[in-house]
């Protein structure tokens, strides 16, 4: 039986749900994230007056975000996951800069396994943005919200800090022009914070 993305996505969102419904002694943590990330195809290149240039790729680079995460107070047990997270890679010159921004929303379901914990999900990106200002103001392009799969693997470091690594399975789409995808598979470092 073939398998939508959007039906793919419900039936993860429907068992995450109910994994956390139905867990033993529930309890909610808040989480702050930073990620750093490589991979994906070329966006844009930006060539310096110096002769030297770098490249905006789809996959990277810098991203940060908060959300909860609904688990037990048990040493093993599963764990759900949801981040709102702001993803950027970008380049900056005294004449101007150039970044490409979008927003992924995140639903991931682990399970734990005393320090560690291993989960896969799924990430929609809202608002993907190839912003332009100065020298690259009319670089600026849109692409279509998109929607992809993460897998991640985590250890904790201490009671509250974590440090692990993903993998972003994803694909861009111009608006502009459909024909125009871009892959923004990624590999990652990931680490976050329970409060």
């Amino acid at each position: 039986m073939l398998i939508t993305k959007p039906s793919f996505a419900l039936r993860v969102l429907a068992s995450g749900l109910c994994l956390s419904s139905s867990q033993v002694n529930a309890a909610i943590s808040g989480l702050a994230t930073l990620g750093l990330d490589i991979g994906g195809d070329k966006i844009e290149t930006v060539n310096y007056t110096n002769s030297s240039s770098e490249d905006i790729n789809a996959g990277a680079l810098f991203s940060v975000g908060v959300g909860v995460i609904f688990h037990t107070q048990l040493a093993a047990g599963p764990e759900t996951q949801f981040t709102f997270n702001w993803k950027s890679d970008f380049t900056t010159a005294s004449n101007g800069d150039l970044s490409f921004d979008r927003y992924p929303i995140e639903l991931i379901q682990f399970y734990r396994l005393n320090k560690i914990r291993a989960g896969a999900g799924i990430s929609y990106h809202v608002n993907p943005t190839l912003n332009g200002s100065g020298f690259a103001a009319k670089r600026q392009t849109s692409y279509d919200n998109a929607l992809g799969y993460v897998f991640e693997m985590d250890y904790d470091i201490t009671p509250t800090i974590y440090l692990g690594g993903r993998v972003t399975i994803i694909e861009y789409q111009n608006s502009q022009q459909p024909e125009r995808r871009y892959d923004g598979h990624s590999l990652g470092v990931s680490s976050g914070i329970r409060f």
